[in-house]
């Protein structure tokens, strides 16, 4: 099921903030039980391709990816995101995910399960505010502003990353774009 934001930036057309969606989905499926992100993303690929626009790019070939897994650790995961970022295409998220998977089986803390995002209230595990329960306001108005956090540093990780990139800064451009994302997010939730 695709959550209520994301259905509203497929029908606006609006690209950036669908891939910042899906961006923050695979930092969330970094702690979720299942990785949703691929299957959330063709969903999405659908929809896009059903109103004439597609959601993935053709694989560029440039990669950090790499067969040798010793050398997969979280700052290839990292690496690897930019890389999608740069080049929004399915290979890229596939690679992302066998990254994800390989970590949790070694046991690597930063991708193992978090129960708060599998406690039953989530049943697609994605950004969506549905739940089985009704919920008190001020949780739900909670939720939308972490909803609002994770968006704002996706959308920040993708113009810094991208940018980053191109002007040969790799990681410093991302970590400036989450940081620069958030403090929008800070500040617009703040003001008033």
């Amino acid at each position: 099921m695709i959550p209520d934001d994301l259905n509203q930036a497929i029908e606006s057309k609006d690209i950036s903030l669908v891939k910042a969606i899906i961006l923050t989905q695979v930092n969330i499926d970094r702690l979720n039980k299942d990785f949703t992100v691929l299957a959330l993303a063709d969903q999405v690929n659908q929809k896009l391709l059903n109103i004439g626009v597609s959601l993935y790019q053709e694989d560029s070939g440039e990669s950090h990816y790499t067969d040798d897994r010793s050398l997969w650790n979280k700052g290839l995961w990292g690496e690897l995101r930019i890389d999608f970022e740069y080049n929004f295409s399915r290979q890229k998220l596939e690679k992302i995910v066998e990254v994800m998977t390989y970590l949790r089986l070694q046991g690597h803390t930063d991708f193992q399960i978090d129960e708060s995002f599998n406690d039953g209230r989530n049943d697609d595990k994605t950004l969506t505010a549905n739940h089985k329960q009704p919920e008190s306001k001020s949780s739900s108005s909670e939720q939308r502003s972490n909803r609002d956090y994770y968006i704002g540093g996706g959308a920040g990780a993708i113009i810094g990353g991208v940018g980053g990139k191109l002007l040969g800064f790799g990681v410093a451009g991302l970590v400036v774009g989450v940081a620069v994302g958030l403090a929008v997010v800070y500040y617009r939730n703040n003001r008033g």
